[in-house]
């Protein structure tokens, strides 16, 4: 397992001959760093602790990080010095801020607050006094995470020089940098008239390689989650120096962590509004090198501009930046009106060019097709054309084969004028109503033109409407980069000064599956036809759920919300509804509609939690109206609702053999019995009442394709029989 110092497996001698091979290598080579940091690390200080080993087997924490080395020194970087972090008394550290008197006050955020300290033989540190809801975690847990940030060293970070772990107080002490951040510079006018562009152009090259290190130069990615002028900050040579990048790593995100959301309502205009997401309240970021790479691009708009993140008219950089910047789909620079006048046109055409073109890149492309920022430091330093970053393919997935499932990259939505979606929709005549999803109406429209295209108008009515436009939009943004094919595409949208909020959506031609189950003159969906229904809608809300770059929940899963095309392929509707209005009044007033509607799990009740659970629930529903052509709420021998009768029944027919005729659809001619046991299974796995012990849609998707037999599903589903 050990070559020296790091972990090199032999898996032909160490693994268990007789699994044959048969074992998940990623979930071996988990177990493997587990058992290698356990037993093999140089010294005890360096073990992980149990909640790390839980965190890791369950693929919450990269393996990678268990393997911390004593003394490692990286030889090809001369800007990386392991060292021993230095342990403080708090009583240090007290006198050494004057007992922590404003006077001594750096700054602050939702981390904690920073005071200057000047520690014994003169030298001035920077600490950091953390919140007492951050001073909770475990004293071991903290230590440990701490010490596994304090071998990240590079010349453009602030290093971390020592903490104290006291009782219930948490300090970290990190070094002084003498000439503040990069944002007091910004704001005021003279001190910006000082900043040259050959200083603004080595902060934008030192900070690029400080965050490409965090990214893909240490021994695992580490996301700073919170880029800004406030966090680089200047040394006396206007070297810059990014704060605050370990805090992402040793406070990972939860919704009970509110420092971390309050933090990104401060500083929205830095925050990836495609991974701005909400629970329970809270505004998330999620964890993304692609959301680093945004904030950072926020920052180039700084240095070029010279601008305020927002003006008097609270009109955000990046929205000013764009008309000025790019011209539908490339990049065309109108150098007058964006370039800071304090520089008096004293700049590199070229270096500026390229900057420019680095914060186009980063902001205004989707996040898959964003440059890394290995990359923004290759054009920034000269070695990669500005036309070769706006191109950059998918970088995430490398040569990965595009999936076959997911539709070509998304263009920029489109914004239509409300008189000519008004036109599309004949005045929004009820004779072009399509369906009501809740309290706003989706009609049919044709789009003018030589195609003469035909799409899903959703009006929203006037009390989301008021919703403000900037947030509207941002949110809109959000969802436009979602792109499967089994779920309806999102075209464009309206948003006007008059409080009109439309979203234009595909056409879906064949109606919904409600309508061909219930409503459809009592015609049949064949077998193969339901199968591949659910199968498309599980990849849909796989894609939601699992592959999307950030998680989105549906939460309204039945089966008016599942459209087919001409061909019964399955799109899912609706699905940007939860992320569109977050803690809205839509919210309540269409999930008491879902809440009778037999497709909402029952915990929803008592407690009111969103959870991914939630859409496996009402996925579970979905494949038993497939089964048995019933709607979710009626008359079932004395119950109402279909599966608190179905489930008794799926139980006996996969547990003891029992026929099937008592629940599946009577107008079935024929089925796959193998096929309908492996969908039972799934329904009873779904509609469990312990939402913790319901599946992901993952493992939904792996059942229905039949890569488990019927005794492996039970297993893998944890079936409670």
């Amino acid at each position: 397992m050990i070559k020296g110092d790091s972990i090199n497996v032999n898996y032909k001698s160490l693994v268990d001959s007789t699994l044959k091979e048969d074992y998940d290598q990623i979930e071996m080579e988990r177990i493997i760093y587990c058992a290698a940091a356990s037993l093999y690390s140089p010294s005890p200080k360096l073990r992980p602790t149990m909640g790390q080993i839980v965190r890791t087997l369950e693929g919450k924490m990269p393996h990678k990080e268990l393997w911390v080395v004593e003394g490692t020194q990286s030889a090809s970087n001369d800007d990386y010095k392991a060292y021993e972090l230095k342990t403080y008394k708090f009583s240090e550290l007290a006198k050494a801020t004057g007992h922590f008197t404003n006077g001594r006050l750096l700054g602050g955020g939702g981390f904690g607050s920073v005071y200057r300290g000047s520690l014994p033989r003169g030298k001035d540190v920077a600490i950091k006094k953390l919140n007492y809801e951050i001073s909770g975690q475990e004293q071991e847990e903290f230590e440990k995470e701490v010490n596994a940030v304090g071998i990240v060293r590079h010349g453009n970070l602030v290093k971390l020089v020592g903490y104290c772990n006291e009782d219930s107080d948490r300090l970290l002490v990190l070094e002084f940098v003498t000439n503040k951040s990069l944002r007091y510079h910004l704001n005021d006018e003279l001190r910006r008239s000082n900043l040259k562009w050959s200083e603004r152009m080595k902060i934008a090259k030192g900070s690029a390689k400080g965050l490409a290190y965090l990214h893909e130069g240490c021994n695992s990615k580490i996301i700073h989650r919170d880029i800004k002028a406030e966090n680089i900050l200047l040394d006396e040579n206007c070297k810059p120096k990014i704060a605050d990048f370990g805090l992402a790593k040793f406070f990972p995100i939860t919704n009970s962590v509110t420092h971390i959301s309050s933090h990104w309502k401060g500083t929205y205009v830095y925050a990836d509004p495609e991974n701005y997401n909400t629970q329970q309240g809270e505004s998330i970021q999620q964890l993304s090198d692609k959301s680093d790479v945004y904030s950072f691009g926020v920052v180039l708009l700084e240095l070029i501009s010279g601008r305020k993140i927002n003006d008097e008219h609270k009109v955000d950089i990046v929205k000013w930046a764009k008309p000025l910047m790019i011209k539908g789909d490339s990049v065309e620079i109108n150098y007058s009106s964006l370039v800071d006048s304090t520089l008096k046109g004293h700049y590199d055409e070229k270096e500026i060019e390229i900057m420019i073109c680095c914060a186009a890149a980063s902001v205004y492309r989707p996040a898959k097709l964003r440059p890394r920022m290995k990359q923004i430091v290759e054009a920034l330093e000269g070695n990669m054309s500005p036309s070769e970053l706006w191109a950059v393919e998918d970088v995430e997935s490398g040569s990965r084969k595009p999936n076959e499932l997911e539709l070509e990259r998304p263009s920029l939505l489109k914004k239509f004028d409300f008189g000519f979606l008004a036109k599309a929709a004949d005045s929004f005549s009820g004779k072009h109503l399509l369906r009501q999803h809740g309290l706003c109406p989706v009609y049919e429209g044709v789009l003018p033109g030589i195609d003469q295209s035909k799409v899903a108008i959703k009006r929203l009515m006037y009390e989301f409407s008021q919703q403000n436009k900037q947030e509207f939009e941002k949110e809109i943004m959000a969802i436009s980069n979602v792109n499967h094919r089994n779920i309806v595409n999102l075209i464009g949208y309206c948003s006007d000064e008059e409080d009109n909020r439309l979203l234009v959506f595909e056409f879906v031609a064949n109606n919904s599956l409600k309508f061909h189950l219930h409503e459809n003159g009592g015609s049949t969906i064949d077998w193969t036809s339901r199968m591949e229904i659910a199968k498309g809608s599980a990849r849909g809300l796989k894609y939601m759920h699992e592959d999307s770059g950030h998680r989105i929940l549906h939460l309204y899963v039945k089966s008016d919300n599942i459209l087919l095309c001409d061909k019964f392929i399955p799109k899912l509707a609706e699905f940007g509804s939860a992320k569109i209005f977050p803690d809205s009044v839509t919210h309540l007033s269409i999930s008491k509609i879902m809440q009778n509607s037999g497709y909402m799990a029952p915990e929803y009740q008592s407690t009111s939690k969103l959870t991914d659970k939630l859409d496996i629930y009402s996925f579970g529903v979905i494949l038993l109206e497939l089964i048995t052509r019933k709607q979710p709420v009626g008359h079932f021998s004395g119950h109402k609702n279909m599966v608190k009768w179905a489930k008794p029944l799926l139980s006996q027919s996969l547990l003891e053999g029992k026929d099937k005729f008592d629940f599946v659809d009577k107008k079935l001619q024929k089925y796959n019995t193998e096929q309908m046991d492996r969908m039972v299974a799934c329904v009873l796995a779904c509609v469990d009442d312990d939402p913790q012990r319901r599946p992901r849609m993952s493992q939904i998707l792996d059942v229905l394709e039949g890569n488990k037999s019927l005794e492996e599903t039970i297993l893998f589903l944890n079936l409670n029989l």
